[in-house]
């Protein structure tokens, strides 16, 4: 009997049930690829609950071909099997705008480009990324989508993507950042149709950057540029003109803003992350917002759009340039109204 006491005595101290174990985050329904900045670590933390995939920015070509990034990567290697250990696929990606001419002429040059190949394999094989994302914007451009020495260099990259296919291990991812290139809007990314259909037969997801679309330059319009129309046409140009199945078409979405100078000086514009929109316009109601005054950004209801165009039209999931521009704050957040989307959906 004592022991019967003793034991109910216990139950009301410390309760009897089993032990209670917390739930497990809910994984999205859609894919969230982030992009991050390799020099924003080990600063900032990494929301890997929030995303199932992120890509490092950037493994840089040398002009001969080498990785330039390589030393400062490796360091970073025990953050990122955090991330894996969780379930995200980290992948390296190779490029960026600020390395386009470097990568240009490494892709024109055979021998290079063979070095960087190999260069980026072993990144992979050697550190246990779960792929490369290719992120290659040197292009000549123009009103017809396409410039001088464009269609040398599309045809050097489909074959750099399918050498790549080819030689990465199984299981190993292989995406590539593209320009959402559709010519009804005058400007901006407009002017980069220069893709063939094929060369994306070798990838496993498209991420479309569908941002950008006004900008810094002469002919820019003073105007919105990542907007819901953006948006769709470019979904639909990558899915009904190009034929790029739904499910790997990724679309993109800008966590910062393009603040131009003036109405009338268009050269000069810059960007400012989400998170300093938030600090510099504290009594603006930012978040619920896409303006203010000549700065324009993507908010809350935007975000939480193209997250319902995406779960309503069958596309893959959404990337983000760059997750650590977002707000700390959840309330605050833009990559929480994407989880939310993904996950209640």
């Amino acid at each position: 009997m004592k022991y019967l006491t003793l034991w109910a005595l216990l139950c009301i101290l410390f309760g009897c049930g089993g032990t209670s174990q917390e739930e497990p985050p809910k994984k999205p329904s859609k894919i969230i690829f982030g992009y991050l900045q390799y020099e924003q670590l080990p600063e900032y933390q990494i929301p890997w609950d929030q995303l199932t995939h992120l890509s490092i920015a950037f493994g840089r070509a040398t002009e001969e071909g080498g990785l330039a990034d390589a030393a400062n990567i490796e360091k970073l290697l025990p953050i990122f099997r955090e991330g894996q250990k969780k379930g995200v696929k980290v992948l390296l990606s190779a490029g960026g705008g600020g390395n386009k001419a470097i990568m240009a002429g490494v892709l024109l040059n055979d021998t290079y480009r063979n070095r960087f190949k190999k260069e980026l394999l072993k990144a992979v094989e050697d550190w246990g990324f779960d792929g490369l994302d290719i992120d290659y914007e040197h292009w000549a451009g123009g009103p017809e989508g396409y410039g001088e020495g464009d269609k040398e260099k599309v045809a050097l990259l489909e074959n750099f993507y399918k050498e790549l296919r080819t030689e990465l291990p199984k299981g190993k991812l292989l995406t590539a950042a593209v320009s959402a290139d559709y010519p009804e809007w005058n400007g901006g990314w407009g002017n980069y149709n220069v893709y063939t259909n094929s060369m994306f037969e070798y990838l496993d997801l498209v991420n479309i950057m569908v941002y950008d679309f006004t900008g810094g330059w002469k002919s820019s319009k003073v105007a919105q540029h990542a907007s819901m129309e953006h948006f769709r046409m470019a979904a639909k140009r990558w899915s009904e003109i190009r034929g790029v199945p739904k499910e790997k078409i990724i679309l993109g979405v800008p966590f910062y803003g393009v603040h131009f100078v003036s109405a009338e000086t268009l050269v000069g514009a810059t960007h400012m992350p989400y998170k300093e929109i938030l600090t510099n316009y504290p009594n603006e109601q930012a978040t619920e917002k896409d303006e203010i005054g000549l700065l324009f950004y993507n908010g809350k209801p935007t975000m939480r759009a193209k997250a319902g165009y995406v779960n309503d039209n069958g596309y893959g999931g959404i990337m983000i340039w760059a997750i650590s521009h977002d707000s700390p704050n959840k309330e605050e957040s833009l990559l929480q109204v994407l989880y939310d989307a993904f996950t209640e959906h």
